[in-house]
């Protein structure tokens, strides 16, 4: 869109497997069409011990996969990875600290959003509810992540999509 780009890796499924202490990644498999969103993205919830009473997430993406903290090899096998990577950047570990890539908007309680959303305490129950606290800040309403975050559309811009379709640029 006008001078703004967004790039990276679309891959098929793979899940991660155990070889002795160490995760590795099987070969993606092919596929024809794949959507794009955060669930396909690096992050997600850790439930794979279930003594776990809280489980834990991917801050920057809770809804995404391929994350783990259980440090647990019976566990571990079998989580899928994501569908998408930056560039240049492959996935070789469960628990890395990844950048997870999509297209659309981030979660109210995701970082980026969240630090702006203000202070909900006791003094705003008892005094400002049902108002905003004092300390909210209008860009808690910007859900795009900063990547995709443009200056105001002038008309005219060229609109231009890269191996998102068949047809290869549309």
């Amino acid at each position: 869109v006008g001078n703004w780009s967004k790039l990276f890796e679309v891959v098929g499924h793979r899940e991660w497997r155990s070889i002795g202490p160490v995760f590795t990644a099987t070969s993606p498999q092919p596929f024809l069409k794949l959507p794009i969103s955060y669930d396909v993205a690096w992050g997600g919830v850790d439930r794979l011990d279930p003594e776990d009473k809280l489980p834990a997430s991917y801050k920057y993406n809770p809804v995404g996969t391929g994350w783990s903290r259980t440090r647990n090899q019976r566990l571990v096998p079998g989580l899928r990875l994501p569908n998408t990577q930056a560039v240049d950047e492959d996935i070789r570990s469960p628990f890395g600290d990844y950048k997870p890539m999509s297209f659309g908007p981030m979660g109210r309680g995701w970082p980026g959003r969240i630090e702006y959303g203000g202070t909900y305490d006791d003094n705003w129950a008892k005094n400002i509810f049902p108002f905003l606290p004092p300390d909210f800040d209008e860009r808690y309403f910007q859900m795009a992540p900063p990547d995709q975050q443009i200056d105001n559309p002038r008309g005219g811009e060229e609109v231009v999509l890269v191996n998102l379709a068949p047809e290869g640029r549309v």
